[in-house]
Formats: C-alpha cells, sequence, structure tokens
C-alpha cells in the first residue's frame, strides 16, 4: 500500500497542497528562467494574425473556464458522506483538473514567451498564475466547497 492510503486527512491535505505549490513553482520556475534567456529583448505587440499569439488567447480563453467546468463536474460526484480522508483524496482530483488546465495554457504561454519575446504572453502567464494562487487549497476553501464541518475543519488543523 502506498503512504496516502496509511495515512489520515491531515497528511492527505498536505499533500494536495504539496502538489499545488510544485505546479504553481514550476511555472513561475520556468517563466523567470524565460525571462532570464529573452535577455531583456522584449516587444509588446498583440498582433492577432501571429498565430502564437491568438492560439494563446484562445488557450487561455477556453481551457481555464472550461476546466472549472470540469471540476465543478467532478466536485459534484463527491460523496458527502464518505469520510475524510477520501473526500479529500477525491478533491485532488478536482485540484488537479483546475490546476492543470491553468498551467497548460500558463506553459504553453511561457513557451511562446520563450521563442518570440513578446510581453503580451507575459500578461497571460500572470492570468494563469492568478488564477491558480487564487484556488490553491486551503481548509477555508475545502470547507466551502466540500461542505466541512467544524469537526472537519478541526482534523484539518
Amino acid at each position: 500500500m502506498n503512504e496516502i492510503t496509511q495515512s489520515g486527512p491531515r497528511a492527505a491535505f498536505r499533500l494536495l497542497r504539496t502538489i499545488a505549490s510544485a505546479i504553481i513553482g514550476g511555472m513561475v520556475l520556468f517563466a523567470l528562467i524565460t525571462f532570464y534567456l529573452n535577455e531583456g529583448k522584449y516587444t509588446f505587440k498583440t498582433d492577432l494574425s501571429d498565430i502564437l499569439v491568438l492560439s494563446a488567447i484562445l488557450l487561455t480563453l477556453i481551457a481555464i473556464p472550461s476546466g472549472f467546468y470540469l471540476s465543478g463536474k467532478f466536485l459534484t460526484k463527491i460523496d458527502q458522506g464518505a469520510n475524510l480522508k477520501d473526500r479529500i483524496l477525491k478533491y485532488q482530483t478536482v485540484m488537479l483538473v483546475r490546476l492543470a488546465t491553468c498551467e497548460g495554457s500558463g506553459l504553453f504561454a511561457v513557451v511562446c514567451l520563450l521563442l518570440s519575446a513578446n510581453l503580451v504572453y507575459a500578461f497571460l502567464i500572470a492570468i494563469a498564475l492568478l488564477v491558480m494562487a487564487f484556488h490553491f487549497p486551503t481548509v477555508k476553501k475545502l470547507q466551502s466547497d466540500l461542505n466541512f464541518t467544524d469537526t472537519d475543519v478541526n482534523e484539518l488543523c
């Protein structure tokens, strides 16, 4: 058996936060390396005839809301009668879908920034990072998403 199935709800919650931190941290690190590699030779062109600009904008506008729609569907399927650890483990899927769609559009923008040094992609990276940071798993967020009782909250803290 793996460590997660043998641990309690607090460990499952810590794992969820670690996964989210790693996803966000990886994207931030990749973006910082990209800014360093471009050596300050930046432009800012919102030329929609550029296929990369258009595809990055569309990906951001479509992927992020779609991820939240899908994760909402998964959220409704979590059995509220299940024990706390099981609900948190199922909530991991919800968070991974949310974060992965943000990360996908953000990393695409990072690669486009690396290729073109166009700062319009930095704006799209910032949007993805802000959405991920806003939806970082906290006790309060789990309490609202999973309808935790005070006893459930005390088990996590």
